[in-house]
């Protein structure tokens, strides 16, 4: 994102500044996902609370991100740096570390968090469920690298599998698990990230069978 300065090595004081305002305003929008599960009522995501946990103003918020479309399109494209993941995922293992990062990083970030204590929304994003087919998509391509023979599966059986796995290890499933047992969200995560490991073993030793309705 950012840019060098006029001498081509660093960037400049002012870009770096530029550089963390937006990672904030990207942070302040992981963190009301975080509290809410993952499943966001719209009206949830004003600029003045994205502002304020963000520690700018309204009108900078605005400056970066002129409308909300502007503003969800950013999110879904840097959500890693939103979360705070110093990696991309680009394997089976680094996929069931990252929700364990997610966990260690808010844990440091707002303590012992429970989301009992906090209202979980019931509404999602307008162009919530292209973002899921692409992440599901994407983890199909990773699992057909990883587990060749999950190509004997019809396409849609696939992109089930995917689908059952990004969820279990999406904000609003660990948010789920931790309000049910009355977890913390990293205690929370690290379960998350237990049983995405586990499914990848089961993957690894046996295929199932494909159904018989196409």
């Amino acid at each position: 994102m950012t840019t060098s300065d006029a001498t081509g090595d660093q960037p400049s004081l002012r870009e770096r500044k530029r550089e963390r305002t937006r990672r904030a305003i990207i942070e302040a929008m992981a963190e009301i996902e975080l509290i809410h599960g993952g499943m966001i009522d719209p009206s949830l995501i004003t600029y003045a609370r994205i502002a304020e946990i963000a520690g700018v103003s309204e009108r900078t918020v605005y400056r970066f991100f002129p409308t909300k479309a502007d503003l969800d399109r950013a999110y879904a494209e840097e959500l890693p740096v939103g979360l705070g993941l110093q990696r991309h995922v680009t394997d089976l293992e680094t996929y069931a570390q990252a929700i364990e990062e997610v966990g260690q990083r808010w844990t440091e970030r707002l303590g012992p968090l429970r989301v009992s204590e906090h209202e979980i929304g019931i509404d999602e994003y307008p162009e919530s469920y292209a973002k899921r087919r692409a992440r599901d998509e994407q983890l199909v391509e990773m699992l057909l690298e990883e587990r060749p023979q999950l190509r004997s599966l019809p396409e849609g059986q696939r992109r089930a599998i995917a689908a059952v796995i990004n969820h279990t290890l999406s904000m609003r499933s660990v948010a789920i698990i931790a309000q049910r047992w009355n977890l913390t969200i990293e205690e929370a995560t690290r379960i998350q990230a237990w049983a995405a490991r586990a499914i990848f073993a089961q993957l690894a030793r046996d295929i199932p069978e494909p159904w018989e309705d196409q």
